[in-house]
């Protein structure tokens, strides 16, 4: 089980439309089994990101929904996978922004 917190803790509201690619993480040498969202704020979030069309979980790759997100919106996502690897690739573009890495994901 992995835990990835995500959060928005820009100075500007992310609109759906601000993100040229979505957020998504690959985790190596591993399968995603399921996901489940938790600590989010707002607390419609879950189920904005959960029941989003969206969303998808193929192989080793999760990637989530454009949604637009405003300053200290956030979320935690938990992720069941298979297999021994340990590395967790997060990638995303969002027009005139930055999308930052902070932390290493615990060794699972």
């Amino acid at each position: 089980m992995t835990l990835l917190r995500v959060a928005h803790s820009g100075g500007r509201r992310i609109s759906a439309d601000h993100f040229a690619h979505p957020v998504a993480f690959t985790f190596k040498d591993r399968e995603v089994l399921d996901i489940s969202v938790s600590g989010a704020s707002p607390p419609g979030l879950r189920d904005l990101i959960l029941h989003h069309p969206e969303i998808q979980i193929s192989g080793s790759t999760i990637t989530l929904p454009k949604i637009s997100l405003s300053r200290g919106d956030k979320f935690d996502l938990f992720v069941l996978s298979s297999g021994s690897g340990r590395d967790v690739e997060a990638r995303a573009h969002i027009q005139s922004g930055t999308f930052r890495i902070r932390g290493r994901p615990p060794e699972c």
